[in-house]
């Protein structure tokens, strides 16, 4: 029995003199491999898998997608919007023709303005005198009808806006990445949706902004949708009146005349003629992901 208890603890002691040994004296082929490891290709495991080896590249927006960058050139697979340039995005009404350019691009930084032509007329009330209408009554207005034409002065439109690169998808999508999410709205320079996504509703025919704070998304405000090549127009009115100054003039009696300005208060109500506010667009199917 206790020739079996000594059994391990010999060979224990065996093991712990070899560990010693190796510790303090490695054998010179070991050696050799510490201190000039082989780092070739060929003695490295490949362990690398083909998923591994080709990262994915692109995105997984569908072809012709239209979308706006905060960046100076547009991403592999994308190329600039020529038509965007100059101008905002607006999405289509129904069936209407996209890819529609509507009025002038802006330059670098232009603080676009716009300026109404007038055309009115407005009624001096009159009155006649006592006396001959001739030669010693010069400088007398005559009443009735009187014609206003001219132009306003331009005014800057005031609107707000941000320069941003347009770019337009030339790539197929990249099958490997996630899709982008449901509702997600986007621009495309096609005739219909692709594939998973339907026109959108709201948005036709309508400049789009952020959802201020607390609002609720989706609501619509304004004039009915801008149609395909539409210039939205708009007028001024103005209103006030006209006070004339009284004038002296020669009578004689027994004569007659009749048909001047009365002195008073006239007034007057004018609307100039339709203009745009000369904000450049450009129309485009917009669709919302399923």
């Amino acid at each position: 029995m206790s020739a079996n208890r000594s059994a391990p603890t010999a060979v224990l002691a065996v093991i712990t003199g070899l560990s010693a040994l190796w510790s303090c004296n490695p054998p010179a082929g070991v050696m050799d491999a510490m201190s000039s490891p082989d780092l070739s290709e060929e003695a490295q495991p490949d362990l690398a898998q083909p998923s591994d080896l080709s990262a994915p590249t692109g995105d997984s927006l569908p072809k012709h997608a239209v979308a706006f960058f905060q960046r100076k050139t547009c991403p592999t697979g994308w190329e600039p919007l020529a038509k965007a340039a100059g101008r905002t995005l607006v999405p289509t009404v129904d069936k209407d023709p996209g890819d529609v350019a509507v009025g002038d691009p802006l330059m670098d930084g232009e603080d676009r303005a716009h300026s109404h032509s007038v055309k009115t007329t407005f009624d001096l009330s009159t009155v006649s005198y006592a006396g001959i209408a001739g030669e010693a009554n010069h400088g007398l207005a005559r009443g009735g009808s009187q014609a206003i034409t001219g132009t306003t002065s331009a005014a800057s439109v005031g609107l707000p806006y941000v320069q941003l690169l347009v770019c337009s998808k030339q790539d197929e999508p990249s099958p490997q990445l996630r899709p982008i999410a449901k509702g997600t709205l986007v621009f495309f320079q096609l005739a219909e949706c692709p594939q998973g996504f339907v026109q959108a509703g709201g948005s036709q025919g309508r400049f789009v902004i952020g959802t201020p704070e607390f609002a609720t998304p989706g609501q619509k405000f304004g004039g009915a949708p801008l149609r395909s090549g539409e210039k939205r127009g708009h007028r001024h009115t103005a209103v006030g009146s006209i006070t004339t100054k009284s004038h002296g003039i020669a009578l004689a009696s027994g004569g007659g005349a009749s048909g001047y300005a009365k002195d008073t208060k006239h007034p007057y109500r004018i609307e100039t003629a339709d203009d745009g506010s000369g904000f450049p667009y450009l129309q485009l199917l917009h669709c919302q992901k399923q």
